[in-house]
């Protein structure tokens, strides 16, 4: 099978239209729960970032639990 072959096969069958749905209202439903958990995310990382933990050294933490 040539190349002009396949390109004429489909018959202008390519060529219609095809009826796509509208995702838009669930991709924003989704996008909501992506801001949401992203917030949580950021405040628990902020949290974290300000506990004096996690400025010790594996080192520091090894010696802590041993006391």
């Amino acid at each position: 099978m040539g190349a002009a072959q396949c390109r004429g096969g489909l018959g202008g069958r390519a060529r219609r239209a095809i009826n796509v749905p509208d995702y838009s209202k669930a991709l924003g439903v989704l996008q909501q729960g992506v801001d949401t958990a992203t917030g949580r995310i950021d405040h628990v990382v902020h949290i974290l970032s300000k506990a004096p933990v996690m400025a010790m050294t594996p080192k520091q933490m090894a010696q802590r639990i041993a006391a």
